[in-house]
């Protein structure tokens, strides 16, 4: 992904705007993907002989990865970054991106360096990670406000040890309602 650079020097056009337009929408992808780890987002198919093009996450970085060969198994697919120059008005050429994307290397990467290891039988997908449970878990919450309102139509509970629906077609004084809400759990 190209991302845009500002280096000391008269670019030709005004980039401190552009960039954090560019890195709000980056931060937001790099940022939820990173949580789940070194991990494939979609794409990459592995076959006997080749990987195919998809996106990947890897050091926090969210990068396109192109359609390439795999000559031997585990292959690893790391980060790396092509540097983009142009002359900027002072006559001096410098950066001005800054391209990021993944390739795939046969050694094993040195430690601290992020990687993903590719087998014969995939690389590890972001899916891989998050685990829905079969069912709903609920939590229940104290109804905070219950004027002019009516109990049973809006589906509360009451708890006497266990939540249930209460028969109530008006609030009672002194009594508490519950609203129940359902999350999925998800494992990571």
């Amino acid at each position: 992904m190209k991302r845009q650079v500002q280096l000391p020097g008269v670019k030709k056009w005004s980039g401190e705007d552009l960039l954090d337009l560019q890195n709000e929408p980056l931060k937001v992808v790099d940022e939820f993907f990173s949580q789940w780890g070194d991990c494939v987002i979609c794409g990459c198919e592995v076959t006997e002989q080749a990987i195919g093009a998809g996106l990947v996450s890897i050091g926090g970085y969210t990068l396109p990865l192109a359609a390439s060969e795999i000559t031997v198994f585990p292959a690893y697919l790391v980060a790396d970054t092509e540097h983009i120059q142009r002359e900027y008005a002072d006559g001096v050429v410098r950066d001005i991106a800054l391209r990021r994307f993944a390739k795939i290397v046969y050694s094993e990467p040195a430690a601290g360096t992020a990687f993903i290891e590719v087998t014969a039988n995939g690389a590890p997908g972001f899916f891989d990670g998050i685990k829905r449970a079969p069912e709903y878990d609920h939590v229940y919450e104290e109804v905070e406000d219950v004027t002019d309102k009516n109990p049973s139509e809006e589906g509360w509970y009451e708890f006497d040890g266990v939540y249930e629906l209460t028969e109530d077609t008006v609030p009672t004084i002194g009594k508490t309602y519950y609203i129940q809400k359902s999350y999925y759990v998800m494992t990571i």
